[in-house]
Parts: C-alpha cells; sequence; structure tokens
C-alpha cells in the first residue's frame, strides 16, 4: 500500500529547519563584488571614465518603475534615448575599453583560479576556489554596444592582485579572410 506509518516525534519541517539553521551559523560572509573601473581610451592616450557616458544617465529610472510616466514623456524619453546612443557611439568610436578588476583576495587563496569569459556583449569574471566559498561573487560587466571581442586581451598582475582586460570597441577596418584563417586548415576539416 501506499501508506506509510511516520514515527510521530519525527518531525521533518522540524529536522529541515534544524539543518538549515545549522548550515546558516556554519556559513562564512557572503562573497562581495570585487571592485573594478571602465576606461575608454584613445590612440593618443586620453581616457574616458566608463561609467559617465551618456548612455547610463538615466533620471527618470524611478518615475517609469513606478508607472507614472505619460505618454508625452515617454515619447520624449525615447527621443533623448536615441540622442544618448548616438553621442555614446560617437564616443566609444575607435578606443580601446580597458577594464581593470582588484581582486587581491585571489592572489592570497589557495587553490585558486580566474574563469575570464569575454564576448562582444560582455564580460564576466569569476573566481573559482576548489575547497570553500570564493573571496568573490562573480562579476559581469555589459558593454554599451558590441565590441570586438577577437582582439581582447587580458592580463593578471598578481603582485597587485588586478586583471586588465583590454578590447577594441570597434572592428579592425579591414578583414582578410586569407590571413584571418588558415584555408588550408579549413580545407582539412570540412573535406
Amino acid at each position: 500500500s501506499d501508506i506509510q506509518e511516520v514515527d510521530s516525534q519525527s518531525d521533518p519541517r522540524a529536522e529541515a529547519e534544524a539543518r538549515l539553521r545549522a548550515e546558516q551559523q556554519n556559513e562564512k560572509p557572503p562573497s562581495n563584488r570585487p571592485e573594478f573601473s571602465i576606461v575608454y581610451r584613445a590612440e593618443d592616450g586620453l581616457e574616458q571614465n566608463g561609467f559617465e557616458l551618456e548612455c547610463y544617465n538615466d533620471n527618470d529610472m524611478d518615475r517609469n518603475l513606478r508607472g507614472i510616466m505619460t505618454a508625452k514623456e515617454q515619447e520624449e524619453r525615447n527621443l533623448l534615448r536615441e540622442e544618448e546612443a548616438t553621442a555614446t557611439e560617437k564616443a566609444l568610436r575607435g578606443k580601446t575599453c580597458v577594464v581593470q578588476v582588484q581582486m587581491p583576495d585571489a592572489v592570497t587563496l589557495g587553490h585558486k583560479r580566474l574563469k575570464v569569459e569575454v564576448s562582444d556583449e560582455c564580460l564576466r569574471v569569476e573566481c573559482v576556489m576548489r575547497t570553500g566559498p570564493p573571496p568573490y561573487s562573480p562579476l559581469t560587466v555589459w558593454w554599451p554596444r558590441h565590441f570586438c571581442s577577437a582582439l581582447a586581451t587580458a592580463e593578471w598582475d598578481a603582485a597587485g592582485g588586478r586583471l586588465v582586460v583590454s578590447l577594441p570597441t570597434d572592428p579592425p577596418e579591414t578583414f582578410d579572410a586569407e590571413t584571418a584563417f588558415k584555408m588550408e586548415l579549413l580545407d582539412a576539416v570540412f573535406d
């Protein structure tokens, strides 16, 4: 039969709550997000703070979340967003995005590994530990538009505990399939 007799002295909910309390007492404080900076560097060396781009200025976000924006305000906002996108596009043209992630605790801990993923849309950095919780929570930085991740570089400064990721904001002006791909390798693979 499907009916089982349960001992009246064991309460599954109480046992689960006791396990949860014990786990919470043994837990370390939650991991924190690593500090990071973003700059856009021009060829002449001038830098622009990445957090000061027009696309990140959204003063009416609170009103939009509450749903009290009128149709006229929404239309004005859409026009402003188009202007901001144009200003952002102009500000990023021909520059190199440089992201510096400070993770000094990643240097002192044993059995550590950094997992870095760069795409045209974002950068994701994660400190992976073999044992115990990581010192930092994963960090994802979304680009304001598509960048050229194929030309990205990443360097780890162990002495300073800093990861530096650089990538151009624009694709290369010339793309030559003959130099980008080894045709004899493609022929060998697909024949």
